[in-house]
């Protein structure tokens, strides 16, 4: 096997050994690791580097997010070189929001490095990668968003930045919050569009309308599909998963249709039964 490809992004550095832990899974495995940071820290770097021998560490500009910095990394590398690519970054803990209960505090977090949060687990992962060829990436299933689930305005975007790229019409599904193990061969199809960081935007804290690096992190999960892979939880039993998955979504569309609350884009609580509006009222802007 070709060595692993590892970008970890930190920008939370009071996150970094919970990621440094992470990396212990991939022990007895080689990996390339290439550390981006948006801080000039020499504490930080001399951390990074004594932890990890043959880290490349940089340095970069603060546009997009984590994507912005993963492209930067995707520059740096001949894909062909490895097996897989892992991506990581210090995904700061979720405030309270009605729309995303499942994933306040760290949850969101915990489930997207469940997969190497421990050595056993990191190789069922990697077995069943291995195993089953059609499956292009891991990621865990309560952060797979598609056409159905995906706010509907980023969706819009991101649609029309791949037609505008010349890239074919395929449903998908992708990896919100964007930690996950990918084939290294598809992500070609991303460096072959010339993307670079400079595309990218400084970025809204507020997370309100569509940036580059939300169209990117939509892009991640196309490109699986658009090279005739899909995006799976390699954690347990991928059939078993894949089930409980769409059980999830039958359960959420039946709730959702029967009872929603949200704050919409122009920051008004919005309250629906069957489907109408039954409330609606102007909340105070926190930002």
């Amino acid at each position: 096997m070709k060595p692993f490809l590892v970008h970890l992004h930190i920008y939370y550095k009071n996150l970094y050994d919970e990621l440094k832990e992470c990396l212990k899974s991939l022990n007895g495995y080689e990996y390339k690791l290439i550390v981006t940071t948006v801080h000039e820290d020499s504490e930080l770097k001399d951390r990074v580097v004594s932890d990890f021998k043959n880290a490349d560490y940089h340095v970069v500009p603060n546009l997009g997010f984590d994507l912005g910095p993963f492209v930067y990394a995707l520059d740096k590398v001949n894909l062909s070189d490895y097996s897989y690519v892992i991506k990581l970054h210090t995904k700061r803990d979720i405030p309270l929001n009605e729309n995303k209960k499942e994933f306040e505090g760290p949850k969101w977090r915990n489930a997207l490095l469940r997969f190497i949060r421990n050595k056993d687990t990191f190789n069922i992962v990697l077995d069943n990668l291995d195993s089953n060829q059609k499956i292009g990436m891991h990621g865990p299933r309560v952060a797979f968003f598609n056409k159905k689930t995906d706010d509907h305005y980023a969706h819009k975007i991101a649609e029309e930045y791949f037609a505008q790229k010349g890239l074919k019409k395929v449903s998908y599904r992708f990896v919100g919050g964007t930690m996950f193990m990918v084939r290294a061969e598809i992500l070609q199809t991303i460096k072959d569009l010339g993307i670079s960081q400079i595309d990218f935007e400084a970025p809204d804290e507020t997370h309100r309308g569509c940036q580059m690096a939300h169209i990117f992190e939509r892009l991640c999960g196309y490109v699986v599909y658009e090279k005739g892979f899909k995006i799976a939880d390699c954690t347990e039993n991928v059939i078993i998963s894949e089930l409980k998955y769409r059980l999830n979504i039958v359960k959420n569309e039946v709730l959702n249709f029967i009872f929603t609350k949200r704050v919409t884009s122009k920051n008004k609580l919005l309250i629906k039964v069957l489907k109408i509006p039954v409330f609606s009222m102007k909340v105070k802007d926190k930002t």
